[in-house]
């Protein structure tokens, strides 16, 4: 018996050996992905659940999106050995670094914009609040589909992404960025009504989540990049063939988000659309349509003139095209034409504009700030978005105190060159969204859309202080009262800009060079 038993601790020793020396037969694998883990990132799931990289001899450390990752980076600092990026790697691509794209998981990019239903297509967005990532360059197709449309950055309200369907829904903003593979069923599951407007409708059709990685790992680990691309291509075929089963094991090990299953078993139906689309092999590449893409980047910025993309297909990838598609040439050819026309059309209407319409009806002369009457209307404008929306909004009326000693002792040329500089001055230590303009001799007043009274007094305070604390064009200490209010419910423009006009007396007659709240 007892021989029985050794023989048996000794099989068990040998196998857990070479169990050990078949782990360390494996090569280390990193992957990177561009967000949190989700369906999205199935293929690669299911290639470690399934045993695909297992039987390449793959040991995959899958990473998940942490904040304040910059996922190229990864690659090119080589913290990462592969990284799945959006469609914007290839701006980083052009303009210079050694990445290799292996293949692109959707064809068409799920990267769209959502409303409640009441704005439904590019043109209707002037003068709406806009949600989307501080990142130009990872929107770029939505930027090129509102150029087309004619609606330029100025022209919407540009909101910091906080990626919580609930400001939607309650009027927090009007559109948001968002992926048609989930936001939608957030808004169905809340019976919320919703209108989706997608820049491939408007002629920008993007690849996305494309797994690329750093050049010399191409070349110089040719077996172990042939090795992971195809395990993961393998993997992407098995998780669209078996959508349920593979939501199931998202949901049991990798839902770091809590969604539910019905939500990750939508999103893989609504990935699939993108992915396999009339018969195109998965990942499929294709030079001409990736040279179309690169001009969006190029004509949004983002791309320098000698861009170069003509190595960026990983060669490995059999499905890979690297004939130009004529019919999407043909198609940029026709939007860069009408982006030149529309440009310089609007830049001559703009000007003329400018001269004739803008600084004389709407600008002071002397400071260049806004005037009476575009403060005015602009205040109209923010009562009404308020009463809508349910905004705060706010009011600083300024004074500079003592100014009629100004002109007297130094004159008015003088005096004129004070209102310039202090003009400036509030111009650099104000807000991009608030309204400045000159109300009137030494008065100035400044509109601050979404914005409560005690944010307000906190600018207004450090409005006061930077005045004093510097040195103006006249040798004399210049300072300024200021008079602060919030707008509230149904009364008029007269009676919000007359109550923060009181809060200015009451800051005069306290003692100047002081804010006063009313």
């Amino acid at each position: 018996m007892k021989h029985i038993i050794l023989c048996f601790i000794s099989f068990f020793i040998v196998s857990l050996t070479l169990n050990s020396h078949a782990a360390d037969d494996h090569e280390q694998v990193s992957l990177q992905l561009l967000w949190k883990h989700q369906f999205q990132f199935a293929g690669y799931y299911i290639a470690k659940e399934k045993g695909f990289y297992d039987t390449e001899k793959l040991n995959v450390d899958i990473r998940e999106y942490q904040k304040g990752i910059n996922v190229v980076k990864t690659i090119l600092d080589k913290e990462a050995d592969f990284a799945v990026g959006r469609s914007s790697i290839l701006a980083n691509k052009g303009n210079g670094a050694p990445i290799i794209a292996l293949y692109a998981a959707f064809q068409k990019s799920p990267l769209m914009l959502l409303t409640r239903g009441d704005i439904r297509s590019p043109a209707e967005l002037k003068g709406k609040r806009m949600m989307l990532t501080n990142d130009a360059v990872d929107v770029a197709e939505i930027q090129a589909m509102l150029i087309k449309a004619g609606v330029f950055k100025d022209d919407y309200i540009h909101q910091d992404h906080t990626f919580n369907i609930l400001d939607l829904i309650n009027g927090n903003t009007d559109v948001m960025g968002a992926y048609v593979s989930n936001e939608p069923f957030q808004m169905s599951y809340l019976n919320q009504p919703y209108s989706i407007i997608h820049p491939e409708d408007y002629g920008f059709n993007m690849y996305s989540d494309i797994l690329f990685t750093h050049k010399q790992m191409s070349t110089e680990n040719p077996e172990l990049t042939k090795k992971f691309f195809e395990a993961s291509v393998k993997g992407w075929i098995y998780a669209f063939d078996h959508i349920e089963e593979t939501a199931k094991i998202i949901f049991e090990k990798y839902n770091t988000q809590n969604r539910t299953l019905d939500a990750l078993i939508y999103e893989g139906e609504a990935l699939k659309k993108l992915s396999l689309i009339g018969g195109i092999p998965f990942g499929s590449i294709n030079q001409g349509r990736l040279e179309a893409m690169a001009s969006v980047y190029l004509i949004s910025g983002h791309l320098n003139n000698q861009y170069e993309i003509s190595d960026f297909i990983y060669s490995g990838n059999s499905s890979a095209e690297s004939k130009p598609n004529h019919d999407l040439l043909w198609q940029l050819a026709a939007f860069v034409m009408f982006v030149i026309g529309y440009l310089l059309y609007r830049n001559i209407m703009e000007s003329k504009r400018n001269l004739q319409l803008v600084v004389i009806a709407e600008h002071d002369q002397l400071t260049k700030l806004f005037n009476r009457h575009k403060l005015i209307d602009s205040l109209s404008e923010y009562i009404n978005l308020s009463a809508r929306y349910q905004w705060k909004l706010s009011c600083i009326f300024i004074d500079i105190d003592n100014f009629k000693n100004v002109n007297d002792i130094f004159g008015h040329n003088m005096g004129d060159l004070l209102l310039k500089e202090f003009a400036k001055l509030l111009t650099e230590h104000t807000r991009r969204t608030d309204i400045i303009g000159r109300w009137g001799g030494e008065e100035f007043v400044i509109i601050l859309p979404e914005t409560s009274v005690l944010t307000a007094e906190e600018i207004a305070t450090k409005l006061c202080e930077t005045v004093f604390n510097t040195q103006f064009c006249v040798d004399q200490q210049i300072s300024c009262s200021l008079g602060v209010t919030q707008y509230r419910k149904d009364e008029t423009n007269e009676e919000f800009i007359g109550r923060a006009d009181d809060a200015l007396y009451i800051a005069k007659h306290a003692g100047k060079n002081r804010t006063a709240v009313l």
